[in-house]
């Protein structure tokens, strides 16, 4: 078991204002062992212990550590606890238990965020819980005191970004969705997420089954996106079902591009394998190979059904929107990018803008539907329409 003598030190002997100077000359010994103590080199003598522990301010028990310990294996006891009944669907019992461990320790943050996790599923209708619309009122503002108090004070990142985005769905599911969108602007950006971030610092060897495991975990990400397209504006978000398609479609088609009967070979090779490496690896530029990468994924096994197989599902509903939308005009006026010219900055220093851009033609482009650019916009219109489009885009 190790002891917390040293850290608990150096934390109140800093909330008291002592120097280590001052309190190596209270307790009669050199500066060098009250550091020793403090970066965890050796423990203090047993015969100083009461002394530190009253110039402290705090019991012996607590100066070494003991009752932090005991309240980390109490608290285990009672997570193990609450992941049984969670696993059995006994979510009245997870409450109780989480009740339970929070009035034993009304401080741990654990035991709290399992109690507001386990309120707010006992409102939730897809947790097969009849009263489940009264328990989401009955919690509705223990859930929410949980959460703000979680989010201010709660020291562990996870749990505070877990909680806030609880306590966001909570406002908007009861009509809150002001307070709700608040919230969630809190959250951090995608872009500053610990995935996209720490390649930088990844060794050689753990670069591959990193990217690996993001590859699988962007799958799962679109997959939950794809079934939110169900609830949105399909044709404004139609860009994401083009990604996947087009992504898929790229794959597929470029295979024949070996260089032994289609496309670029290169000069550097001294057998079949590296001939097709290095020809594929000179020839495709960075947002090929990315689009390869990512529809080999949608087209495997495990991800056809979950991601492509949707992605044509979205498709035909946009067909079914589009058409809608062209029932009672002759064509659709719609931006064809965000700039008419972008910068090379813009272009080097953004790897993802193709896909970006793919926002304003999808619509199109996965309906199947015809379109001209004129002047910056696009012109969409019915099926077999390409001459009124021709003939409306010179008046553009």
């Amino acid at each position: 078991m190790k002891l917390r003598t040293g850290e608990n030190i150096k934390k109140f002997r800093k909330d008291k204002d002592i120097t280590q100077e001052q309190f190596a000359e209270m307790l009669c010994v050199s500066c060098q062992s009250v550091s020793r103590w403090e970066s965890g080199v050796c423990y203090p003598d047993i015969e100083l212990l009461p002394t530190i522990a009253k110039i402290l301010g705090i019991s012996v028990d607590y100066l070494l550590g003991v009752n932090e310990i005991t309240e980390n294996e109490d608290v285990e006891k009672y997570l193990e606890s609450f992941q049984n009944a969670i696993s059995q669907g006994k979510i009245n019992e997870c409450i109780e238990i989480a009740r339970e461990g929070v009035k034993e320790y009304p401080n741990n943050y654990v035991l709290l965020d399992k109690l507001m996790y386990a309120l707010f599923v006992s409102g939730d209708d897809d947790g097969n819980i009849p009263e489940w619309k009264e328990n989401m009122e009955k919690y509705d503002a223990e859930i929410t005191a949980l959460g703000e108090r979680i989010m201010k004070y709660c020291p562990d990142l996870n749990i505070r970004l877990s909680a806030t985005a609880r306590l966001a769905f909570n406002h908007c599911e009861h009509g809150r969705t002001d307070i709700g969108r608040k919230i969630y602007e809190s959250l951090p950006p995608m872009e500053l997420c610990r995935e996209l971030q720490i390649w930088w610092a990844l060794k050689k060897e753990e670069k591959l089954p990193f990217l690996q495991k993001a590859i699988m975990e962007s799958h799962e990400l679109l997959q939950s996106f794809i079934w939110l397209l169900a609830d949105a504006d399909v044709v404004a978000y139609a860009g994401a079902a083009w990604n996947i398609l087009m992504s898929a479609e790229l794959c597929n088609n470029v295979s024949r591009y070996d260089g032994v009967k289609y496309g670029y070979r290169t000069k550097n090779y001294t057998n079949i394998d590296e001939l097709y490496t290095n020809s594929r690896t000179e020839a495709f530029g960075e947002f090929l190979k990315s689009a390869i990468l990512f529809g080999s994924e949608t087209l495997s096994t495990e991800n056809y059904k979950k991601v492509y197989d949707k992605a044509l599902r979205v498709r035909r509903v946009i067909r079914d929107n589009m058409a809608a939308l062209l029932a009672d005009c002759d064509a659709l006026l719609m931006p064809a990018a965000s700039a008419l010219a972008y910068s090379r900055t813009l272009v080097e220093g953004d790897k993802y803008l193709p896909y970006k851009e793919n926002f304003f033609t999808a619509p199109a482009s996965i309906t199947g539907l015809p379109a001209v650019i004129a002047g910056g916009v696009q012109l969409v219109g019915n099926a077999f329409s390409e001459d009124l489009l021709l003939d409306l885009a010179e008046l553009v």
